[in-house]
C-alpha cells in the first residue's frame, strides 16, 4: 500500500469491524503516492497522517521501524537512531527499542561486560528498553523470552508490578 491507501483501509476497518489496534511493519517501506518530496519529508508526512488517524479513530497505531546501521549492540539503542527519519522520533508518543540477543553484538570489551550484565548474552531473548514516552518514564528495561521458530514472545517477569509489559 501507499500511505493514502493504507489510511483509507484503516478507516474502513475501524468503521466496519471491531478492530482494536493497527500494526505496521515497517514504516520505511511506505511511500506517498506520486510524491516529489525527498524521503525524509515523505516519512514525516506519513507519520503525521498516521498520528492524526490514531487520534481520529482512537486506535493505537504501532509502527515497526529499523534502527540505522550504527546501532550494533543493545547499548546503542536510542530514539534518535531510527533509520531514515528523525521525524519518527519527534512525532511518536512512545518508542520501545528491541534487540534480538540471538545475534552477536559488535562491541568493545567494556561494552560486552555491560551487555552481559543486562542479559544481552542470553540466547532466545529480546532486550527491550523504553526510549521515549511522552509524560512517562524513560529507560525501563526488560528481557523477554523469544522463540524464533514460532515468533512467540513471552514476558518472564514474575512480578508484574515491575514490568512495563503487564
Amino acid at each position: 500500500y501507499n500511505s493514502d491507501t493504507l489510511i483509507e483501509a484503516i478507516r474502513y476497518l475501524h468503521k466496519n469491524t471491531n478492530i482494536g489496534s493497527v500494526f505496521i511493519d515497517y514504516i520505511q517501506l511506505l511511500n506517498l503516492p506520486e510524491s516529489k518530496k525527498n524521503r525524509q519529508e515523505q516519512l514525516k508526512e506519513i507519520c503525521i497522517s498516521l498520528k492524526d488517524l490514531a487520534v481520529e479513530t482512537g486506535l493505537p497505531i504501532i509502527l515497526g521501524s529499523q534502527f540505522n546501521r550504527t546501532v550494533t549492540n543493545l547499548l546503542q539503542l536510542h530514539s534518535t537512531k531510527i533509520g531514515e527519519a528523525g521525524d519518527i522520533e519527534r512525532i511518536a508518543n512512545l518508542i520501545v527499542g528491541f534487540w534480538n540477543n540471538n545475534f552477536p553484538p559488535i562491541a568493545t570489551e567494556g561494552e560486552l561486560k555491560e551487555i552481559d550484565s543486562k542479559g544481552g548474552n542470553n540466547k532466545d531473548t529480546i532486550y527491550t528498553k523504553i526510549l521515549k514516552q511522552r509524560g512517562g518514564k524513560v529507560g525501563g528495561e526488560e528481557l523477554l523470552s523469544f522463540n524464533g521458530n514460532t515468533g512467540k514472545i513471552k514476558n518472564n517477569t514474575t512480578d508484574t508490578t515491575e514490568s512495563y509489559f503487564k
